[in-house]
């Protein structure tokens, strides 16, 4: 069966954020660049889109296999008219302190040139 993203609109986003929030739906695994800011929390972005067509169609999706986070993530959810967050893929900087990959915070004192966006500060 096809994927048809038209059906996701941005309410559905709004709930996929909620159910996360309410503990109803936990993500597979960590984002690694790509957030989606709403009601002024950080979401893992692709984490989002799935849940956003689960809630929409019913249709559990593959996130894997079905479809591709980053940039398409974020061209996605700007068609909705929802503000995304793209690092540089600061998780894998070896700059980074180990202990706080996933907040996106370069290590204290390196020449990365990378700052964490003020909307996830």
């Amino acid at each position: 069966m096809a994927i048809d993203w038209s059906v996701v609109t941005s309410e559905h986003v709004r709930e996929a954020a909620r159910q996360l929030d309410a503990g109803e739906a936990v993500c597979r695994s960590p984002a690694r660049n790509t957030f989606v800011k709403l009601r002024g929390r950080s979401y893992p972005a692709k984490c989002i889109r799935g849940l956003a067509y689960e809630v929409a169609t019913g249709r559990r999706l593959n996130p894997n296999t079905d479809f591709a986070g980053g940039e398409e993530t974020a061209r996605f959810l700007a068609n909705l008219g929802l503000m995304s967050i793209m690092s540089l893929a600061l998780h894998h900087d070896k700059d980074l302190d180990k202990s706080r990959r996933g907040s996106l915070i370069p290590r204290p004192g390196t020449k990365s040139g990378l700052e964490m966006p003020q909307a996830l500060a």
